[in-house]
C-alpha cells in the first residue's frame, strides 16, 4: 500500500511537470493504475482502524492525484487548443463558451471515473473502498467536512476559468468603444507624458484584475446564494450514475 501510494503521488507530480510525449505519460499513468489495483486487491490482515487509514491514504495520495492529473491534463489541453483557435479565427467568445461546456463535461467525467473505480475495484475482504451511499449523505448534511475533496475535483475547471478571464480581458480591451479609445489614447501619449503613461498602466491593471476576479465572483455568488441547489444538482447527477452502475 505504501509503495503504491508513494509511487502514484511521486510519479503523478513528476509527469505533470514532464516534457515527455503524451503517450509516455499515459503509459506511466496506466502502470500506476495497475499498481493501485493490485495493492487494493492484495489481501491484508488489517484491523478496522488500520483498514480505514490505509483506504484513506490510498484514495487521498494515490487514486485522487492520479485521476486528477489525467483529467487536469485534458482540461488544460482543451483550453490551450481553443485559445489557439480563438487567436487564429478571432472568435474568442464562442471558444470560451465551448471551453466552459468542455470543462464541465471533463469535471463530470472525472467524478464518474472515480465512482466507477471505487465501485468495481474492491479489496480482497469484499468490502467497498468507500461507502458511496454514506458519502453522498455526508456531502449533503456536512459539506464543510469535504472541502478538500471538492477542491480536488473542481481543480479541473481552473484552465476554463483562466480562459474565461482572458476572454473578459479581450472584451474589456474592445468594448465599449469609448473606453477602448480612451485607453488607446493614453498609450499613445505615454511616450510624451508620464501622467498618461501612469494612467494607462492603472487602466490596464484594473482591466486585468476585473477579468480575473469576475468569473470567481460569479461562481462564488451562485454557490453561496442558491441555498445549495448547485451542490445538490451535482450530487444528484453523481448519485444517479453510481446507482446506475450498482455503486449505491
Amino acid at each position: 500500500v505504501v509503495f503504491a501510494v508513494a509511487g502514484a503521488f511521486a510519479v503523478t507530480f513528476a509527469e505533470v511537470r514532464s516534457s515527455n510525449p503524451m503517450v509516455v505519460r499515459l503509459f506511466y499513468c496506466g502502470v500506476l493504475l495497475a499498481i493501485l489495483v493490485m495493492a487494493i486487491k492484495m489481501p491484508d490482515d488489517f484491523g478496522a482502524g488500520q483498514r480505514n487509514r490505509a483506504v484513506f491514504a490510498m484514495l487521498t495520495f494515490g487514486l485522487l492525484p492520479l485521476f486528477n492529473a489525467v483529467f487536469d491534463f485534458l482540461s488544460a489541453g482543451l483550453t490551450r487548443y481553443l485559445l489557439r483557435l480563438g487567436l487564429e479565427q478571432k472568435r474568442a467568445v464562442w471558444r470560451a463558451i465551448l471551453d466552459g461546456l468542455g470543462g464541465i463535461a471533463i469535471f463530470f467525467a472525472l467524478g464518474c471515473s472515480l465512482i466507477t473505480f471505487v465501485t468495481f475495484v474492491t479489496p480482497a475482504d469484499g468490502g467497498p473502498l468507500v461507502d458511496l451511499a454514506q458519502l453522498f449523505a455526508n456531502l449533503r448534511t456536512a459539506p464543510g467536512d469535504y472541502i478538500w475533496l471538492m477542491m480536488t475535483l473542481f481543480s479541473t475547471l481552473l484552465p476554463t476559468l483562466v480562459h474565461l478571464s482572458l476572454v473578459l480581458l479581450t472584451l474589456a480591451l474592445h468594448y465599449p468603444a469609448c473606453w477602448r479609445n480612451f485607453v488607446a489614447g493614453l498609450l499613445e501619449s505615454g511616450a510624451q507624458s508620464r501622467q498618461a503613461s501612469f494612467l494607462s498602466g492603472v487602466c490596464i491593471c484594473a482591466m486585468i484584475t476585473f477579468a480575473f476576479w469576475v468569473p470567481i465572483w460569479i461562481i462564488a455568488a451562485v454557490i453561496t446564494h442558491d441555498h445549495g441547489a448547485t451542490l445538490n444538482a451535482v450530487l444528484w447527477i453523481f448519485e444517479t450514475f453510481a446507482w446506475a452502475i450498482g455503486g449505491v
